[in-house]
Order: C-alpha cells, then structure tokens, then sequence
C-alpha cells in the first residue's frame, strides 16, 4: 500500500512471473529430484490434443453406460463389468492406481 500526504492510499500490485503449477512446484524443495525428473520425463511425453481426445473418449463412454433404474438395489461393480467388455476398455475404467510422493518439509 502507499500512502501519500493529502492523496488516498492505493494498492500496488506486483505479478510474479507466470508460471505454470508444476514449474512453480519443481521451484522449491517439496519433492524429490528423481520425482522431478520423472515428472518433468511424464510432461513432455503428454500430447495435448491426444489427451483431451482421450477424456472425450471416457467421457462418453461413462455416459453411455446403463442408468440406474428407481427401486431396485444393484452392485455397480457388475454392472460396469457387464456392460463393458474388454475391448472397449473395462479393465482400464476399473483399474488405476496413485502413488503418492512424500512432501519434505
């Protein structure tokens, strides 16, 4: 803030560079170089346009899965492994995994 004698305080704002979050992570100490490398490694594999066409892709195929139908009780684990053989992807919508990176402090 600056104040000036007979003038009203103002705000001055100061933009840090722009940065992406991941940048802006690999800035600090809070993971692992080898993580870094890994996921710097990860990020330039990625082919956007790719990318988003794959969630298109999942997107619909999740909607066109069966509703649920009022009043009766269904496992939803059957029913996507019905309704979904293994060409069309069953395997990958029920199966995925995280690993988790410990955050130094």
């Amino acid at each position: 803030m600056i104040r000036e004698e007979g003038q009203s305080t103002r705000v001055v704002r100061r933009h840090d560079l722009a940065r992406t979050p991941f940048d802006r992570l690999c800035a600090t100490d809070a993971i692992l170089p080898e993580h870094r490398e890994q996921l710097t490694a990860l990020r330039d594999s990625i082919n956007p346009r790719q990318l988003r066409q794959d969630i298109s892709d999942r997107i619909k195929r999740i909607f066109d899965l069966p509703g649920a139908v009022p009043g009766i009780t269904e496992d939803v684990h059957q029913t996507l492994t019905q309704n979904l053989s293994p060409e069309k992807g069953a395997r990958h919508l029920l199966n995925f995994g995280f690993n988790r990176t410990t955050i130094r402090k």
